[in-house]
């Protein structure tokens, strides 16, 4: 079925058969640590996030930035060429605490929740 074509509830439904794989994905993004100020990092995340949607069949974009992190642009491509609507999502790459934090502040999932540093998930 396409995504298109799926009720909240199928989606849902389909969304937990994929938990396990979306929490280890979740996890790996969180270790990446990405401080602000640390272009390197930033970017190093941005290349993970990116490969990942490059995986999902999207378009993806890096505006390349001189002196902090790039930005991503990534679309996903509509099968036909006029579209019923879009949906925006807005994010960002860069933590706020520096390398090593997350030695201090690990990933975890308890109780039906996942914790971290940095990152809101």
């Amino acid at each position: 079925m396409t995504p298109e074509k799926l009720t909240m509830r199928e989606f849902l439904r389909e969304t937990r058969k994929r938990e396990r794989e979306m929490v280890r994905l979740l996890g790996r993004f969180v270790r990446c640590e990405s401080p602000s100020g640390d272009k390197a990092a930033v970017d190093r995340f941005g290349a993970m996030v990116a490969r990942e949607w490059r995986r999902r069949g999207t378009e993806v974009k890096i505006l390349r930035q001189r002196l902090r992190g790039n930005h991503l642009r990534i679309e996903w491509p509509h099968a036909t060429s006029r579209s019923d609507g879009q949906i925006l999502v807005l994010g960002h790459l860069d933590t706020v605490y520096p390398i090593g934090t997350i030695a201090k502040m690990p990933f975890r999932v308890k109780g039906g929740r996942a914790w971290g540093r940095g990152r809101l998930i």
